[in-house]
């Protein structure tokens, strides 16, 4: 029995569809062997070439279907998706209109139009397009967010700017939005409007904190299908100490003492008996009692105000900024970084607010700008910083700041590269919580990740064993220079060369707790900075 073409091309979309591409590609053929002229399969084995990274095969099967058919939008579509991998921009955007002047408001050709518009340097058209097509649902906000990350990675910051708050203005809930909002904002040196952004964003995930009202048990249920929680033992230990320390300041009602006991309790009952990746897998019912606050903040306030300076302004600025681009390793490091005032506005806001909500297995806490470290006094140190040293940083952007908190001792951090252009890093514990002087600070390679490494690979999986095994082998034979940990140094170096945390061991209790600073600047070595 001879199949008709219908069912020939139903059955390559089915094909298609599941992604076995040379089965479908077969039935295509099959129909055009018979049917030369035949659009729809000229069409989508265009489509099909495109998919498969032959943009060049497919402008010219779609331009034959379309000379049989030039009624067909979708025909339009993909052929002005092949013109712009083919970098062929002025006929993308022409196939793109005729697309929506047969299927007016076609929201994938609106879109596909915006970019094309965006890579034309045509911004008021592009912005007016993607605002067509996110106000007709959410399907587009990801892919324009994506567009928007692909704006700053290059340092069109102003554009970037526009186009997410096109994004926020259409989909004010989208959290991923705001957060790169703020981030674009610091790049422009718009501080105050970024700590803002961050102060909102964390409020609404977190909450403003309980401060003076008592503590009540909240027992609330999973949802359906809800995983129980896990934390890292740290994790725990970080929170008792927390609680314990706004209660002894005031900034927490007596009664929370009972959530700290609750922890305690956590860590007993669990004891040894923490899984593969150093965490405890809480259990239904302890999940639901601690569930109401284990992610929310208990205490949350910007820093007190610095009226002087908040740098050292002792510090050298020429003498330091000769210091590192003399030095063979691309680093200095100093002490006295900070005034005292400053050191213990950022320390005290460090110790008093509920932020460090990320963790690292058993070994570390950690809070970024768009999880709650996020203070007046850190982004007056970066402004005197790039005051400071105008020749190194004064031209770059500030592109992030984090700070980790350590338990007790152990290893810290793995050999990592950081995807900025300068890393500046400092330390605020008190050198008396620091039981080995001369360690607990960094070790510098002498060696630079190589720029054909997928970064985002090696640094987020860096504790994967394949991945640490390439860094390991990587850096064997690679010089060392170890800066001891001491408070109020700062270490300044280039980003990409690997480094890691020397051992430390520190004294056991909440105030003792290691933490660093550090602060990214310009974009990395693989790209110009703008």
């Amino acid at each position: 029995m001879q199949i008709d073409a219908d069912s020939l091309i139903k059955t390559g979309i089915k094909h298609d569809q599941a992604g076995r591409l040379d089965e479908a590609a077969g039935y295509y053929r099959q129909v055009l062997q018979r049917q030369p002229d035949h659009p729809y399969a000229l069409h989508l084995l265009g489509a099909l070439s495109l998919r498969q990274g032959d943009p060049k095969k497919a402008i010219k099967l779609i331009g034959s279907a379309i000379r049989i058919n030039d009624r067909e939008p979708v025909f339009y579509l993909f052929l002005g998706q092949a013109l712009q991998q083919q970098g062929e921009l002025e006929a993308a955007l022409e196939a793109f209109q005729q697309a929506l002047s047969l299927a007016p408001g076609l929201p994938p050709a609106e879109f596909r139009r915006a970019t094309v518009l965006l890579a034309l340097r045509r911004p008021g058209e592009a912005l007016s397009a993607f605002k067509t097509v996110l106000e007709s649902g959410d399907r587009f906000a990801p892919a324009t967010l994506a567009q928007a990350r692909s704006l700053r990675d290059v340092g069109d910051f102003d554009l970037a700017e526009r186009l997410l708050r096109l994004l926020i203005e259409c989909h004010p809930g989208m959290r991923e939005a705001h957060a790169m909002l703020g981030f674009v904002l610091i790049a422009r040196d718009k501080l105050a409007e970024a700590k803002d952004i961050f102060t909102g964003l964390f409020i609404r995930e977190r909450g403003a904190g309980w401060d003076a009202r008592p503590y009540r048990e909240q027992k609330v249920s999973l949802a359906k299908g809800g995983a129980p929680a896990s934390a890292s033992p740290f994790f725990f230990e970080n929170l008792i100490g927390h609680i314990e320390y706004l209660i002894a300041r005031g900034r927490l009602h007596p009664s929370f003492a009972r959530l700290a006991n609750t922890y305690r309790d956590i860590l007993k009952a669990h004891a040894g008996k923490t899984g593969a990746f150093g965490l405890i897998s809480l259990s239904r019912a302890e999940t639901e009692g601690v569930q109401a606050v284990l992610t929310r903040a208990l205490h949350y306030a910007d820093s007190r105000p610095v009226s002087a300076s908040a740098v050292n302004p002792s510090l050298d600025g020429e003498k330091l900024e000769r210091d590192y681009r003399e030095s063979p390793w691309r680093m200095t490091f100093f002490d006295d970084f900070l005034t005292a005032d400053a050191l213990a506005s950022l320390r005290e806001f460090c110790l008093e607010s509920t932020i460090f909500f990320r963790q690292s297995h058993n070994t570390f806490v950690s809070s970024y700008l768009e999880e709650g470290f996020n203070c007046s006094i850190l982004y007056q140190i970066a402004t005197e910083l790039k005051r400071k040293l105008p020749g190194v940083l004064g031209p770059l952007h500030l592109q992030n700041i984090w700070c980790y908190r350590q338990a007790p001792e152990g290893d810290g951090v793995r050999p990592h590269s950081d995807q900025a252009a300068v890393t500046f890093n400092f330390w605020i514990t008190p050198d008396s919580a620091n039981l080995q002087p001369g360690h607990g600070g960094l070790i510098l390679y002498d060696r630079e990740q190589p720029l054909d490494w997928d970064w985002y690979k090696t640094n987020a999986q860096k504790d994967d064993p394949r991945v640490l095994r390439q860094i390991n082998d990587y850096l064997q034979g690679a010089q060392t220079r170890i800066i001891p940990y001491r408070e109020n140094r700062a270490v300044m170096f280039h980003s990409n060369m690997f480094h890691c945390s020397d051992r430390f061991c520190f004294r056991q209790g909440y105030e003792n707790s290691r933490m660093n600073i550090t602060m990214l600047f310009g974009r990395h070595p693989g790209l110009a900075e703008n």
